[in-house]
């Protein structure tokens, strides 16, 4: 029988967690590995199947209980390179701080402290909270200082 014959046992489609465009891996006996396949239609009859689409454009019917969604695994967080607390906005914590400290005239103390204020107003949100706002707080003070003590 095919999805579109008609039946005289039921008129009715099942719900479906699927949607058209949803990848899915198609786990069957004699399939060798989960095969990946893509939806493009969904249940048009009281068998519930969906219509799928394979890498070598096959079309094919498949059950619900031989679908299920084909979720990339999360992408690991590098908190070396890119951690998640400087890189919340447009760019990354560093890329502003090395922007501002590379102006002419700066010192390397006054880079290393007003860099710190930087980083640590940047990240208050995502990681430290008020410490975070804190130890800005205590960088600037330094600096101040060290202004203050000039020439």
């Amino acid at each position: 029988m095919l999805p579109s014959d008609p039946s005289p046992k039921a008129t009715s489609v099942p719900p479906t967690t699927f949607k058209v465009g949803d990848r899915v891996r198609v786990k069957r006996f004699g399939m060798g590995p989960d095969v990946t396949a893509v939806v493009s239609s969904l249940p048009v009859d009281f068998t519930g199947r969906s219509q799928v689409v394979f890498e070598d454009n096959v079309r094919e019917w498949c059950a619900p209980e031989e679908l299920v969604h084909d979720v990339a695994p999360p992408k690991p967080t590098n908190n070396v390179d890119h951690p998640r607390h400087y890189t919340a906005g447009s760019i990354e914590t560093i890329d502003a701080i090395e922007a501002m400290v590379g102006q002419a005239g700066w010192s390397p103390l006054t880079g290393y402290r007003l860099g710190n204020v930087l980083k640590y107003l940047w990240r208050h949100v995502h990681k430290g909270g008020l410490e975070s706002l804190k130890k800005a707080a205590w960088y600037l003070e330094r600096e101040i200082e060290a202004q203050e003590k000039k020439p």
